[in-house]
């Protein structure tokens, strides 16, 4: 008989339990369920996911602009070194009218109004230290209208040394 009514109170005991953690259980949903309908945590909500998917984005373009950074590394790329020297080597009264520049070689169009320019060019460029064996294959001299002349167009060919600071 004890026995019965040990059961009978754990029973009644783990129904009232049930009772009473369901009641709980109910509250934190409806506030749960308060909290999720909430327009602004909603908004939140969503900010925050955009928030991610640039965190994702910036992560892509950090993994692609290392791998980038690798490539140029590896690659001997063209240093703005050189270009910034090669530019600073021209004289005044010459203009170099196209470039072309690999890893290995530079090639220059130029114009100038004198020998003496050419000249002064070619050594400017021969004391440059990423640039090695300069020459002109052949000048050409501008003739105008009046069969006088008028400048001279050219060629430099070079090698580039391969060794600025961009590419150490």
């Amino acid at each position: 008989m004890s026995a019965l009514i040990i059961l009978v109170l754990a029973l009644v005991l783990g129904g009232v339990n049930d009772l009473y953690m369901d009641g709980i259980l109910r509250d934190e949903i409806e506030v749960m369920k308060l909290f999720i309908e909430n327009e602004e945590n909603i908004k939140q909500n969503l900010r925050i996911e955009e928030e991610k998917q640039k965190i994702d984005n910036l992560k892509m373009y950090l993994k692609h602009a290392s791998m980038v950074s690798r490539q140029i590394e590896n690659e001997d790329c063209i240093s703005s070194e050189l270009i910034k020297g090669i530019k600073a080597s021209v004289p005044y009264g010459t203009s170099v009218n196209s470039i072309f520049i690999d890893e290995n070689n530079v090639q220059l169009m130029c114009k100038s109004d004198n020998m003496a320019e050419i000249s002064m060019f070619l050594e400017r460029l021969r004391n440059y230290e990423f640039i090695k064996n300069v020459y002109i294959p052949e000048i050409e001299i501008e003739i105008n209208e009046d069969r006088e002349e008028e400048g001279y167009s050219y060629q430099i060919l070079c090698n580039t040394s391969g060794e600025s600071d961009e590419n150490k």
